[in-house]
């Protein structure tokens, strides 16, 4: 995973802290969830909240994809004898995380409309197919043209084009 184009790119060119930082912190949702399962102590839900907490504030994508594989991860792990309590403590956990980052969940939600206004790029420096290791931008190309195929459905992005 760490010897992908994908980060050397992110470490030479455009450098996304916060994707390494939530990678850092994913793991340690994974353990607490298998604490959890393990052994259901309050420490270990209490710990899974955080954990969560922390990496919903550091990375979205990264939660999106990491909270489906702990969903994935978690289900495996249940045991048929404590196969609610283990649940119900999975999904406090959850809860947890949810509440002590929601100043930041709400403050997202209220802003999602403000994503629409962001489909049409003026530079074409700022596509993001354009961030990979050999760009046009780093071998000294000037002809980049902008993409005529966008869909735009946003009125102040047709009033752009």
């Amino acid at each position: 995973f760490a010897f992908l184009p994908y980060h050397l790119t992110q470490i030479y060119n455009t450098f996304f802290y916060a994707e390494y930082a939530g990678t850092a912190i994913l793991p340690f949702t994974f353990v607490y969830l298998s604490r959890v399962c393990r052994r259901g102590r309050l420490a270990d839900v209490i710990g899974l909240g955080v954990s969560f907490a922390a990496l919903i504030l550091t990375h979205l994508p990264l939660t999106v994809i990491g909270s489906i594989c702990l969903v994935v991860y978690g289900l495996s792990k249940l045991k048929r004898e404590t196969l609610f309590s283990q649940f119900f403590k999975m999904a406090a956990g959850a809860l947890i995380g949810l509440g002590a980052s929601s100043f930041f969940l709400v403050r997202v939600v209220k802003e999602r409309d403000m994503l629409a206004k962001t489909l049409y790029y003026p530079s074409p420096l700022l596509y993001a197919r354009h961030h990979f290791l050999v760009t046009p931008s780093q071998t000294s190309e000037t002809n980049i043209t902008p993409r005529s195929d966008l869909q735009c459905t946003s009125y102040h992005t047709r009033l752009l084009l």
